[in-house]
């Protein structure tokens, strides 16, 4: 800008206690003050929206994902069909959990399909880890002897089709009377 606030208010220049020529303080009126703060305004919206999207339109029936409330202690987010598009970018969603909501575009987001990892994902905690033990009267494969040995025999689960499950076996303390023999620790001073 070449003038001021005060400047396009008074019309001149304010005194100040720095020299300033007499020329300066007389009255003259900006004539293309409001052009250039118009200009102004339009480049700073330029930079401001330059990035902007317009956010993709959805259809009914539609799988979505919808956001938390913001005082929603848990933030997760809830799987959804859209029903109908309400106004511009409102939608009205039906919930899995049978719940009615509207909600606007920008708190929508578009599932990945109706066959997603997220919708089949079983968690480790809720596999029966039942389904990979071995049954106490199995016939043993080991030809040591019996001596304190726990009966359960646990497998680990194969990590390709093609790989038969291992067994692993407890250890074993044969002789549980024989400590194991200690070093004495030197002394030597110097």
């Amino acid at each position: 800008m070449s003038s001021s606030p005060s400047q396009r208010l008074m019309c001149r220049r304010t005194k100040t206690r720095l020299p300033i020529s007499s020329s300066l303080l007389k009255p003259h009126i900006p004539l293309f003050a409001s052009k250039e703060i118009e200009r102004n305004k339009d480049q700073q919206c330029q930079y401001y929206e330059r990035n902007a999207r317009d956010l993709q339109e959805l259809e009914n029936g539609q799988r979505v994902w919808i956001s938390p409330k913001p005082n929603d202690r848990t933030k997760t987010w809830t799987k959804g069909i859209i029903k109908r598009k309400v106004d511009i970018r409102s939608y009205e969603v039906n919930t899995d959990q049978g719940q009615k909501l509207r909600r606007n575009r920008r708190d929508i987001r578009i599932s990945s399909g109706t066959n997603k990892q997220s919708d089949n994902y079983v968690r480790p905690n809720d596999i029966d880890l039942n389904l990979y033990r071995i049954p106490e009267n199995a016939p043993s494969t080991d030809n040591r002897p019996n001596q304190n040995i726990d009966n359960t025999q646990t497998a680990t689960p194969p990590r390709s089709p093609s790989m038969e499950p291992s067994v692993s076996q407890p250890d074993v303390d044969c002789n549980p009377s024989v400590q194991p023999i200690r070093n004495p620790q030197s002394t030597n001073t110097r």
